[in-house]
């Protein structure tokens, strides 16, 4: 399995050699880029360019030799316009795969665009959608992989598109027959697991290999957290089930990508103390 660095948390992306250093000092060789950190500077401060600023991140890591894994553009549920939310989703994905193309970043995690339908007909307002983008995809040699997800309504947290793996398997299979080719995939977020309880053993065994990325993020299981594995622990148990994950990627024969989510432990270290935060957390995913 590759072991990757998800920037998040702790790359400064105004200042980004210092943080791309150290987790290249801490052994890793490919990283991610969550593109949400970016895209919120970019609409706080209209100066700053959402993808000017994710190039000059792309060249430092170039520079010390670092292969970025893939992206994962921003889910905007939070948006009132649905309209507008539906062109600017899909803006900010299109103009991702153009990175993607021009980094060799095989993988991009598109989440579904959301609307005020119920969910049965999702499908429906999402199909187009994916499809478009499955078509620029392929163009680019990328593959858009679908992630379990969650949403919030009336401040509380909900299951999301995808969380049930058995429709995230049809949405899968049914857009890979519509383009012809296999160009969708599945990200399994451990976290976004942990929030409802869910069975990761039976969640893999589901999708089998249509698993292409495991993102790796510890948390309480009632709020989502980014903290590093194993360290989301209460009365001397983890929070997290840890060996469900493990029986079911073995179960698998898992080879993929394994994305290290640690941003709000990293956020919270000294700087001083982030490298031996990072050599740790390679240590913990090896």
């Amino acid at each position: 399995m590759k072991i990757i660095c998800d920037l998040s948390g702790i790359v400064n992306y105004n200042q980004p050699a210092q943080g791309v250093r150290n987790i290249k000092n801490s052994g890793f060789e490919t990283v991610f880029i969550d593109l949400k950190d970016i895209y919120m500077s970019s609409r706080k401060d209209k100066e700053i360019n959402l993808f000017d600023a994710c190039r000059t991140v792309a060249i430092k890591c170039k520079e010390n030799n670092m292969q970025i894994y893939g992206f994962r553009i921003p889910c905007l549920q939070e948006d009132s316009s649905e309209f507008d939310l539906y062109q600017l989703q899909l803006q900010l994905a299109e103009e991702a795969i153009k990175i993607c193309n021009e980094t060799d970043s095989r993988y991009l995690i598109i989440p579904p665009v959301y609307s005020t339908q119920p969910a049965a007909n999702q499908w429906e307002v999402n199909r187009e959608y994916y499809i478009k983008l499955g078509k620029k995809a392929q163009e680019n040699n990328v593959m858009i992989l679908l992630e379990n997800q969650y949403r919030t309504y009336n401040g509380r947290r909900i299951r999301g598109l995808c969380s049930d793996e058995k429709e995230a398997a049809q949405w899968i299979d049914k857009l890979n027959e519509i383009i012809g080719h296999e160009i969708f995939g599945f990200c399994m977020n451990t976290g976004h697991c942990n929030l409802f309880g869910k069975n990761m053993q039976e969640l893999a065994r589901t999708l089998g290999s249509r698993i292409k990325t495991v993102i790796l993020q510890d948390s309480y299981g009632h709020s989502e957290g980014s903290l590093l594995p194993f360290t989301a622990v209460n009365g001397k148990t983890s929070q997290t089930d840890w060996l469900s994950l493990i029986r079911g990627l073995r179960e698998i024969d898992y080879d993929g990508g394994l994305i290290l989510d640690i941003e709000d432990t990293a956020a919270a270290f000294s700087p001083l103390l982030k490298p031996q935060l990072l050599s740790l957390t390679k240590d913990i995913a090896e």
